[in-house]
């Protein structure tokens, strides 16, 4: 369940937007079910009456029978739930004014196939699950204590703040905020039609709904973390890994250091001329071929190093 703050606003009296910054302290824990459908209908009394066991309905034209379900099918109840329980589980976080700022996230990380289960009384204990800050390229650990001076607004201490004064339209608040549900309900796989009597041969039963005429099936969450997650995010996420620490290597001091001694190893490979000319000539070729990339592919692109007067 997702929760926007709407943190940012139209200013009818300056017509612009505007950053509200006040103080807002938000729960850990949601227990939802006081402000359920059903449990608001039973208040007020408004909940369809049961038929009594053995009453008859009384006999309606065939005309009118058929309004009263087109009707019926128009104004259906909801599904009546069975879980209210939810417990914080991601922030999104603003930086900035309303016009120009920046957004990181604070996750927690003990989740899926790791999670605690439904039973488990410490599945709703968020605050003591690892959680990680996820700033840009950055990822790093997130103390959960720093929550509440990194996302209730305000100064992050509460008191009198009426959203104009201390912080005003400038500071760090929480955006959005993330709840996940204690009982999951199964996940649902949609399945191309292609696909159906490959699936069933499998073992594994497929629905069909007729009224959006789509196939799919029903896995377990914590199965469909595991077995099926989505290949082509991980297998983007995997890549984005790879060239972070391939970049992290070809930029360090070490790596410039390497490529220097090669060269000048190569450089005074032929002090004796002792080795056959046509080779040397292209060990050389291929020795200033790795200069030229080093120097205009990865020294000219690094911000500050002094490897690169070095090596030239």
């Amino acid at each position: 369940m997702i929760v926007h703050l709407q943190r940012i606003i139209f200013n009818f009296d300056t017509f612009r937007n505007d950053k509200i910054n006040t103080y807002f302290e938000f729960p850990y824990q949601l227990d939802l079910k006081p402000y359920s459908f059903y449990e608001v209908m039973k208040k007020e009394n408004r909940l369809p009456k049961q038929k009594k066991e053995g009453e008859e309905e009384e006999e309606e034209p065939e005309e009118k029978k058929e309004e009263a379900e087109a009707e019926a099918e128009e104004t259906k109840w909801p599904e009546e739930d069975d879980c209210f329980e939810y417990k914080l589980v991601g922030v999104v976080v603003h930086s900035g004014t309303a016009n120009a700022g920046h957004y990181w996230s604070y996750i927690n990380t003990r989740r899926g196939y790791n999670e605690p289960d439904e039973n488990d009384p410490t599945w709703k204990n968020t605050e003591t699950d690892p959680w990680l800050e996820f700033n840009d390229s950055m990822v790093r650990e997130f103390n959960f204590e720093k929550l509440k001076e990194d996302c209730f607004g305000g100064d992050g201490k509460g008191g009198n703040d009426d959203g104009w004064s201390f912080g005003g339209s400038y500071g760090k608040s929480a955006y959005m905020l993330v709840y996940e549900r204690k009982k999951k309900k199964d996940l649902k796989i949609l399945v191309p039609k292609e696909d159906v009597e490959s699936t069933k041969v499998k073992g594994e039963k497929v629905y069909h709904d007729e009224q959006k005429d789509e196939f799919y099936k029903l896995i377990n969450y914590r199965e469909g973390v595991e077995n099926i997650a989505p290949n082509q995010i991980y297998k983007n996420v995997f890549e984005d890994n790879v060239k972070f620490e391939f970049e992290n290597d070809i930029y360090s001091v070490e790596f410039f250091e390497f490529v220097k001694s090669i060269l000048a190893a190569i450089g005074s490979l032929d002090s004796d001329r002792k080795n056959p000319k046509d080779v040397m000539s292209k060990v050389k070729k291929n020795m200033v071929s790795v200069g030229r990339k080093v120097i205009l592919e990865i020294l000219a692109k690094s911000f500050y190093n002094q490897s690169i007067k070095e090596i030239v």
